[in-house]
């Protein structure tokens, strides 16, 4: 079995060894793997599953399971934890917060705010500037 954890899918990265005498050989960093049995509120039940720690704080950061499987994009999940997110998801009854219809929006919203900013930029450069009389 893989060294590998269940959400994030973290694995064995490769680096050097590197020697006073800067000489390199090549070792192994392995991800802190713990057995960790997790409790999802949308579902009602417990899940025991093999994740790394850095994923655990990441949990606690995102207020449990199911916020952390809301909260983080496809591409950062494991194929185990797409399929639960797809299941909260559905238990809950709405989008996750980073859904595909979000940043389009922001976006028609920042593209306004900007056009407004150059138009005023504009007005203040074609206003001619008052002249100074001399005395």
């Amino acid at each position: 079995m893989t060294r590998a954890c269940d959400l994030t899918e973290t694995t064995i990265l490769v680096g050097n060894r590197v020697s006073h005498s800067n000489h390199k050989t090549k070792r192994k960093f392995l991800p802190n793997l713990q057995n960790i049995t997790l409790f999802s509120d949308a579902l009602g039940k417990k899940m025991s599953m093999k994740i790394a720690m850095r994923t655990l704080r990441t949990i606690d950061k995102y207020g449990g399971l199911d916020g952390f499987l809301l909260s983080m994009s496809n591409r950062k999940l494991s194929l185990k934890a797409k399929t639960l997110r797809k299941k909260v998801e559905k238990v809950i009854g709405e989008k996750s917060p980073k859904s595909p219809e979000a940043p389009k929006e922001k976006a028609k919203k920042n593209k306004a705010v900007q056009s407004k900013r150059i138009a005023k930029k504009l007005a203040k450069k074609n206003t001619p500037a008052p002249k100074k009389e001399a005395s």
